[in-house]
């Protein structure tokens, strides 16, 4: 449960993520251009890699520009990716998360937003228990990052809420979604990959495991194409 999040809320701010994904057999040739996405799984949870370098301006300029310039270099790598995930406010905002947040964060906990730094190089990733990258256009990039962008809960002036400090290396944003039994972190992931044009589906999905299988037969398919 170290991320989490609500169906409430999920469909308006999915629109063309919640269609259904084409079969693995629709996918043609990866495009010249496209964008790796790195997908890592620790524990239950789930992230998304993008290179730094590939975030599109509404991204930097209205959400990432929230961030303090003193905590965005200690969050992101030069030359690495900034990774997007989800989670429960009761449980990332815990200084010793346990049992009782965990319990909390399933009972339609309000949900967060993570942003978090990740090293170009796999192997100072340090403890993971799965790793799998995928390429998308970068007009599916830019459907996925506006995906999350939309999530975001904003204050009166219409600036993203962002939370003070940092939460295990994370910088965190209040959410419009919230975090229960049946949308977790990895539900949220696959929507993002489904936003982005990737035929995964995330009905039904608790575990990371189930995400890494989707997203393992993605990369598969696309290597061999």
């Amino acid at each position: 449960m170290r991320g989490m999040a609500a169906a409430s809320l999920a469909a308006p701010a999915m629109g063309c993520a919640m269609a259904d994904p084409a079969p693995i057999s629709d996918l043609g040739p990866v495009p010249q251009g496209s964008i790796p996405l790195t997908l890592v799984s620790r524990e239950w949870h789930t992230d998304i890699g993008v290179p730094v370098h590939m975030l599109d301006a509404p991204t930097r300029e209205d959400w990432l520009n929230a961030v303090p310039r003193r905590d965005w270099s200690e969050i992101v790598p030069r030359d690495g990716r900034i990774t997007f995930g989800f989670g429960a406010k009761v449980f990332m905002t815990a200084a010793a998360p346990g049992v009782e947040e965990a319990l909390a964060a399933l009972m339609n906990a309000p949900g967060v937003v993570a942003v978090s730094g990740q090293p170009a190089r796999p192997e100072d990733l340090g403890e993971i228990d799965d790793l799998a990258e995928v390429k998308v256009t970068p007009e599916g990039l830019g459907r996925m990052l506006r995906f999350v962008r939309q999530q975001v809960e904003r204050d009166a002036a219409g600036r993203p809420s962002l939370l003070g400090g940092f939460f295990r290396g994370r910088k965190l944003f209040d959410s419009r979604l919230r975090y229960n039994t049946d949308f977790t972190c990895n539900t949220w992931t696959l929507q993002a990959l489904q936003a982005a044009g990737l035929p995964v589906r995330p009905d039904g999905v608790v575990w990371s495991r189930q995400v890494m299988r989707q997203v393992r037969r993605v990369a598969e398919h696309q290597a061999a194409a």
